[in-house]
């Protein structure tokens, strides 16, 4: 008997030992933690608590909550290492106007909905719905998104869908396709494998005329620059800079680090430590030139000089 955490929910499981199946104990909307078996075997005792996320805000108007109708989701990016690796799916929008992120409404377990909040007002609302979005882009101009989904037993899909509602959500690649951004020129990013390892791919919005961006291989496809020239991979050694054109990737960090950029494009984010029960962790906050990417070199710079740089 032990607490599993499956998909992001905390139940309990049991298993005969040696080799029994694996049987769930507890569902539903709230999660256990922990467990003591009654010496006679016929009772447990564990914690069980409801998880509640909600988004706020820090600005001129102090520290306040955006979102109190639902559990802010997760995005549940697709890893080499584990079937999902949670990430924050709140986003500003390119004006900075508004914030999009994943919702569930019902409980945990349902499927999230897409939700947009305007910052001035407070006023939210439900753009998209119906179906499980696993991860998702909005376009500069905010009149399209790009999402992906993952059926049980069934590669995950790419979707483009129309933020007004005027017509349904079109299935543009259905092969297993993850991780998508909108690209320069009308086109859709992707990462891709070919069975030995993974890839950044690109086409247009009908699904046609697919190619490689670069030739080499990645780890994981991470975030895109607002200008959607530059988008953030990690590769074996570690995290790159990916030209969406012509010109040479350039290197942020050794190892793995998560990276943003500012709405407006004029800040870069590097993640130094992450945050944990005992430190909110280190962010280093790089200024970017304007016409410039990422510095002229091709590192920004040793990574001890960005820790001594990192603020709280």
């Amino acid at each position: 008997m032990n607490g599993v955490e499956v998909e992001g929910h905390h139940h309990l499981w049991r298993q005969r030992f040696p080799n029994g199946k694996p049987e769930q104990v507890t569902s539903g909307p709230t999660e256990e933690d922990g467990v003591a078996v009654a010496p006679d075997g016929r009772s447990l005792i564990t914690s069980i608590g409801l998880q509640e996320s909600a988004i706020w805000i820090r600005d001129q108007r102090g520290d306040r909550p955006l979102s109190s109708e639902g559990q802010v989701a997760p995005l549940r990016l697709l890893s080499e290492s584990t079937n999902y690796m949670a990430e924050p799916s709140v986003r500003f929008s390119s004006d900075g106007r508004c914030l999009f992120y994943l919702m569930h409404r019902n409980s945990p377990s349902s499927a999230p909905e897409l939700w947009r909040t305007i910052l001035t007002s407070g006023k939210s609302e439900i753009i998209m719905r119906g179906l499980f979005i696993v991860d998702y882009d909005i376009s500069n101009d905010e009149r399209e998104a790009v999402f992906s989904t993952r059926i049980s037993g069934k590669p995950s899909q790419l979707w483009l869908a129309q933020l007004d509602g005027s017509s349904s959500p079109k299935l543009i690649a259905s092969a297993g396709e993850t991780t998508r951004r909108f690209g320069p020129d009308g086109r859709v990013l992707f990462q891709f494998t070919d069975g030995k390892a993974n890839f950044i791919g690109q086409m247009r919005k009908d699904g046609s005329d697919r190619a490689k961006v670069v030739p080499y291989s990645i780890t994981d496809l991470h975030t895109i620059s607002p200008d959607r020239r530059w988008i953030t991979a990690n590769v074996h050694s570690g995290t790159i800079a990916v030209p969406t054109g012509e010109g040479a990737p350039r290197w942020i960090c050794n190892g793995s680090c998560p990276v943003a950029w500012a709405p407006d494009g004029k800040f870069l984010y590097v993640g130094l430590v992450p945050s944990s029960k005992a430190s909110s962790g280190k962010t280093v906050v790089i200024p970017v030139p304007a016409n410039v990417v990422l510095g002229t070199g091709k590192m920004l710079t040793d990574f001890e000089s960005l820790r001594r740089f990192a603020i709280e």
